[in-house]
């Protein structure tokens, strides 16, 4: 029936913006101030309902081996598909976590965005100094982003371009992305372009705790 198809075109066209939300969230809910909660078994996509739809065992071999394959500093149209791309950012952060705990357990300093599109990225630092973790993530703007998912990052980034954020300027801070492991120059007044940031994930995880 014509409904049907209707809704299954709309049902498909958010799963690539539906991807990137639930990136973003996953980042936030294991940055910000306190306890991560993990549902074992959401590692990777899932599209169940809530309870009991979602109470059925968990592939953990399925996640081993996608956890042992190398690290996704570029993630691919195969890692979108499979879910890898969630379970990798999950892994960064939980590994960044267990190595510098009282980053996580101490300040959190809001930044704010400059430029064209401002309102459309949330970000923060947790730390302090030269123990600091950034934390960014998209908001309302995913269906504008969305080729991030489909392998087109390039293009997808010129949505940032013009934006920038302003972070510490120390002499000899380096910071380091986490999920693509680049390195990150600022400018000289200390600002970062969003199109550098969200140069390979449409999320970004840096470090200058090195």
């Amino acid at each position: 029936p014509q409904p049907l198809r209707k809704l299954a075109a709309l049902a498909q066209s958010l799963i690539e913006p539906g991807h990137i939300n639930s990136l973003a969230q996953t980042l936030l809910r294991n940055t910000c101030p306190g306890v991560p909660d993990l549902y074992q078994g959401t590692e990777l996509w899932d599209y169940s309902l809530v309870d009991p739809d979602n109470r059925r065992p968990v592939d953990y071999e399925r996640r081993r081996l996608l956890l042992s394959s190398r690290t996704i500093t570029q993630p691919g149209l195969k890692h979108w598909r499979n879910g890898a791309v969630k379970q990798s950012l999950i892994y960064a952060a939980m590994q960044l976590r267990a190595q510098y705990p009282a980053i996580f357990s101490g300040p959190y300093q809001p930044l704010y965005a400059q430029g064209p599109h401002a309102a459309h990225v949330v970000a923060f630092l947790r730390g302090m100094g030269r123990r600091t973790v950034l934390v960014a993530v998209p908001r309302l703007c995913t269906c504008r982003i969305a080729g991030y998912a489909r392998d087109e990052a390039e293009t997808a980034k010129q949505f940032w371009r013009g934006t920038t954020l302003r972070l510490p300027s120390l002499p000899g801070l380096v910071w380091k992305d986490r999920l693509s492991q680049r390195e990150l120059a600022l400018s000289t007044t200390g600002e970062i372009a969003l199109d550098t940031l969200f140069q390979d994930w449409p999320v970004a995880l840096c470090a200058n705790a090195d």
